[in-house]
């Protein structure tokens, strides 16, 4: 089965940043993401089946936040749920890369329903990726009860991957 026939629907997200070379180091290098294809002015990443596109736009994004148990999250943002085991071997190789963190890692909504790992990241251009710690699945994401499966960096393979995220020549032309 290929991304596109996952029963979960795939995703593209295009984000700024003002320097491709830091975006490769901080998702390529510290995150694990596989690069796909890339020009001058933008790269291609697999965010676990995801597309996530790093284009060249300097110039910052407004910083805005909103209260979230006692924390300021930052709006926009995207982000992936991972295993609290895949969560905590995350935070460990962020810290150990001197990432810089907006919330560090904490477990939100502690003994709460939802409760889960939450840490947030600033990438070299000012964006703001989450990453979630879960136990179980919420209700809604293909049964409660079940472990997600994504993984930052884990589908590293010596073959080329197929997926959503590999545009064709088609897909950026540039004009």
């Amino acid at each position: 089965m290929s991304d596109l026939d996952s029963p979960v629907p795939r995703f593209h997200l295009a984000v700024p940043v003002d320097d491709l070379d830091a975006a490769r180091r901080f998702y390529g290098d510290v995150l694990g993401l596989e690069q796909g294809r890339s020009s001058d002015i933008w790269v291609d990443w697999n965010l676990h089946g995801h597309q996530l596109v790093t284009h060249l736009a300097p110039g910052r994004p407004e910083q805005v936040h909103n209260p979230v148990d006692g924390h300021d999250v930052p709006v926009p943002h995207f982000g992936l749920i991972l295993t609290v085991p895949r969560f905590q071997e995350l935070a460990g190789r962020l810290r150990a890369a001197g990432t810089a963190f907006v919330i560090e890692p904490y477990v939100r909504f502690e003994g709460q329903p939802g409760e889960q790992w939450t840490m947030f990241l600033l990438d070299p251009a000012g964006q703001r990726p989450g990453v979630q710690g879960l136990r179980r699945r919420r209700a809604g994401l293909r049964g409660p009860g079940r472990a997600l499966p994504v993984v930052i960096g884990s589908n590293r393979t010596s073959e080329p991957q197929q997926g959503p995220y590999c545009a064709t020549d088609s897909d950026h032309q540039q004009q």
